[in-house]
């Protein structure tokens, strides 16, 4: 049974979107040492996911184009409007980390979030083994409860791109079909890290609404450069790199049974360990 943690509102997954899914769920599984399993279609909005668990309560989503959903996704092309979390505007061979995601099993908590956490809208899909998961979403910054939605460009979104977006899973803890549960183990979540320049002070406000932050880090609040943690393994930092005093970043670290792999914008690799002198 899943043990989802003590605070109303926790990191329930992390999203890699990619431009070929096949071949990157092959390059994860090479890296890695872990195979993630395909998870089901996203019927009618053309794309499909596979998984893998990140420990008790969290997993990665790896997100693409879905090959049986030619029609769909061309059909959408011709209309202009975007698959999710940007992947049909990822270059040939280009994964990124897109997006992560907190859930609740508190319907109330989930109806009041903040209200730049978007909209409420219902999806479902089947699994493999023809269980459905039902689940509503909310994404930041959206106004409406349009179909569009959650067509949400991470890439060109400001703060909201670096925010979570927000997922209640509806009796999938009860039937135990949560996705870190069904989903391959060996991995953990070590640490995601989320940057920015001019959204900092936001990011640290609004998630300290959610009662997301720890302070109790040492670095000394907001604009430190130490940053302020977040329970468990999660920072917020500012940096005034070039390009993320409005874009921002995201960085996840994963402990595999190959080694470390970090997760950010440029899709996912070994890290690198310093040579001792």
């Amino acid at each position: 049974m899943l043990r989802p943690k003590p605070k109303s509102i926790w990191l329930d997954h992390i999203v890699l979107a990619s431009s070929n899914i096949e071949a990157t769920v092959s390059e994860f599984h090479q890296l890695t040492g872990i195979l993630p399993i395909f998870g089901g279609s996203h019927v009618g909005r053309g794309t499909c996911n596979y998984l893998t668990s990140l420990g008790t309560n969290s997993y990665l989503e790896i997100v693409g184009e879905d090959p049986n959903q030619i029609d769909t996704v061309t059909q959408m092309k011709a209309k202009g409007i975007p698959l999710s979390f940007g992947v049909d505007g990822l270059t040939s061979g280009q994964t990124r980390l897109a997006a992560w995601c907190c859930s609740t099993m508190n319907p109330s908590t989930f109806a009041n979030l903040p209200e730049w956490a978007g909209k409420e809208f219902d999806m479902s899909r089947k699994t493999t083994t023809n269980d459905v998961l039902e689940w509503s979403l909310k994404i930041p910054g959206n106004g409406t409860t349009t179909e569009e939605d959650y067509f949400f460009d991470t890439i060109n979104s400001g703060v909201f791109g670096v925010l979570p977006f927000f997922i209640h899973w509806k009796d999938v803890y009860q039937q135990e079909l949560h996705p870190a549960q069904t989903s391959p183990i060996g991995i953990q979540l070590k640490s995601l890290c989320l940057e920015h320049g001019d959204g900092y002070d936001i990011l640290v406000e609004e998630l300290g609404r959610l009662e997301l932050l720890s302070t109790d880090d040492g670095g000394g609040g907001g604009g430190g450069g130490d940053g302020i943690d977040m329970a468990p393994s999660l920072t917020v930092k500012y940096s005034n790199d070039d390009g993320l005093e409005k874009k921002g970043r995201m960085t996840a670290l994963l402990e595999t049974p190959n080694g470390m792999v970090v997760l950010n914008e440029n899709g996912f690799s070994k890290v690198k360990i310093p040579t001792k002198m």
